[in-house]
């Protein structure tokens, strides 16, 4: 064993053993003599880099003991997701420059602001962190505004989720304790709150023609809510004319937030507010609607400028609760 190696497997069986923030953090800064110092250790032999060392370890890798090999792989992986954090975080003023380019416009229905692919890529990242920094399921108050994908409890009478309800769903901290990140499985709970959809047609539960997940009747909502002490769900996941559609005599709502899906649609879309009262109401998003342009024997369409709007109607079934 080379005298080189000798030096690092006692180095890196120090860092290990201790396993302590301080010396993984010197460990990947590649302080190799910091490290060296606080494992009594000494490094002066050593000839190659900390950087060399991560490109090219798999010889000395190997020769440790398999709890340590997971142990220093794992240590690896950190220092290349930090890395690639780094290169991918936005500073605050980054940040604060796209949301005041994005607030300018708000007064002006259908002004569009230009975002360059990389703000794109980085917002998506830092929305990704603060989302994962989150809980599973939100436990809010009223006032507040709800819009598309809010997966929450509001005021411990409103629950919302994406898709619907689970056979499988037995108490809200199934929710709470569901792991992420996760991939989404073709059954159980997790696929239900994301794929389920009620339906007029069925009572209990049904096949779904998306092909995956159920459908729910009335009857299940008024059991579930019932169960629970709660008033309302709301619920995303299926484009309806209007931005939002009732469910189950006003125990369920569907909120879609966006306009004229994927630009193949016509519909509308709605935020739901909720005032300290629990009072509702509709802000209503119009859609961008098509015209007939008719010019020399042809027919083509044109879309009337100025658009989307926005309208408030109120919620006629006034406060939840």
């Amino acid at each position: 064993m080379s005298k080189n190696y000798d030096n690092w497997e006692r180095l890196v069986r120090a860092v290990l053993r201790r396993e302590g923030d301080r010396e993984l953090a010197l460990f990947h800064s590649g302080d190799l003599s910091s490290i060296a110092s606080s494992s009594r250790s000494s490094t002066s032999d050593i000839s190659f880099s900390h950087e060399e060392w991560l490109v090219d370890h798999s010889e000395w890798k190997a020769m440790l003991p398999p709890h340590q090999q997971i142990v220093a792989r794992r240590s690896a992986l950190r220092h290349k997701h930090r890395r690639i954090k780094e290169e991918w975080e936005m500073d605050s003023v980054a940040l604060d420059d796209i949301i005041n380019r994005l607030l300018e416009v708000q007064s002006r229905p259908g002004k569009q602001v230009k975002l360059s692919e990389s703000e794109i890529r980085q917002l998506c990242v830092q929305s990704r962190q603060i989302f994962l920094q989150q809980p599973n399921l939100l436990e809010l108050e009223a006032p507040i505004k709800i819009c598309g994908d809010i997966h929450a409890l509001i005021d411990d009478k409103l629950l919302c989720i994406h898709g619907g309800l689970s056979p499988d769903l037995v108490g809200l901290d199934q929710i709470r304790n569901l792991q992420r990140p996760t991939h989404v499985p073709d059954y159980g709970l997790l696929c239900d709150l994301l794929w389920s959809d009620p339906s007029k047609d069925v009572q209990g539960w049904g096949m779904n023609d998306r092909g995956i997940s159920y459908i729910f009747g009335a009857d299940k909502v008024s059991e579930f809510l019932l169960k629970h002490d709660l008033d309302l769900i709301c619920r995303a996941h299926q484009v309806v004319e209007d931005g939002y559609e009732f469910f189950a005599d006003r125990q369920m709502v569907t909120i879609f937030s966006a306009p004229n899906y994927c630009g193949e649609f016509e519909n509308a879309g709605a935020i739901m507010s909720l005032d300290e009262n629990l009072m509702c109401s509709f802000q209503i998003l119009e859609p961008v609607r098509e015209k007939p342009k008719f010019g020399f024997g042809s027919t083509t369409t044109t879309k009337e400028p100025g658009r989307p709007q926005t309208k408030t109607k109120s919620f006629l079934g006034g406060r939840i609760g």
